[in-house]
């Protein structure tokens, strides 16, 4: 079905290229969880995987859209 959406179960936990990329990085910085050692953040919602997930993808046309919900 076209217009069904598929279901993503996103990561918890992203690193710092997703966050820049979807905006929340620096402006946030001071208000997210940041774990050095790996350079990982915690997700402030799951729109910000999900929003990745293609991220330096060329999609065919006839993929799109993309209906995605977590």
């Amino acid at each position: 079905n076209r217009d069904a959406f598929e279901e993503v179960r996103p990561p918890t936990v992203v690193k710092t290229t997703t966050m820049v990329g979807t905006g929340h990085l620096p402006k946030f910085d001071d208000d997210a969880y940041h774990i050095e050692r790996d350079d990982l953040w915690a997700i402030p919602t799951a729109e910000v995987p999900l929003t990745s997930i293609v991220a330096g993808e060329i999609l065919e046309e006839a993929d799109l859209p993309m209906r995605l919900m977590a």
